[in-house]
């Protein structure tokens, strides 16, 4: 629905023309990663385009003690070299409330992992693009960290 809804508004040239002409620096918070894939189950429509990838629904086996949506506290594997995560100690925990979620397929890109169940890509850097499955705004001074990263990035 979002994409619809952006493309009824006419803001899809507009975005395509910031984010990779202009490159201007985007953060994607939940759906605003998954909008960033070539497709999502969601809906089952285009994406963006902007990483390769798609986005799809958690599945689990009927004796999965995991459920549909992902709600609550979680861990992000952290990697030196992410700009979000700069400053984190390993595994710091944010708030995650979803259904779907992104399978990165973009060699360009870095992915840092959570996992619910089995692994799934919860943040999403390349170039000027910047996206997070998670909600910072729900998770406190994690979440404001995560920002202020993101304010404050330069590209080089």
């Amino acid at each position: 629905k979002a994409m619809y809804n952006l493309n009824d508004l006419g803001l899809i040239e507009l975005l395509n023309q910031k984010v990779i002409i202009e490159r201007v620096p985007i953060l994607g918070i939940c759906l605003g990663m998954q909008l960033f894939t070539e497709y999502s189950e969601e809906g089952n429509c285009e994406g963006f385009g902007w990483v390769k990838g798609r986005t799809q629904k958690f599945s689990f086996e009927s004796d999965n003690k995991n459920r549909v949506p992902h709600v609550g506290w979680n861990k992000v594997k952290t990697f030196d070299k992410s700009i979000l995560m700069d400053g984190f100690d390993k595994d710091k925990r944010f708030y995650f409330t979803h259904s779907y979620h992104v399978v990165g397929d973009d060699p360009a890109a870095k992915f840092l992992k959570t996992d619910y169940g089995y692994e799934f890509d919860s943040v999403v850097e390349k170039d000027n693009l910047f996206a997070v499955q998670f909600h910072p705004e729900k998770s406190h001074f994690g979440g404001l960290k995560i920002i202020s990263n993101f304010v404050n990035f330069h590209e080089t």
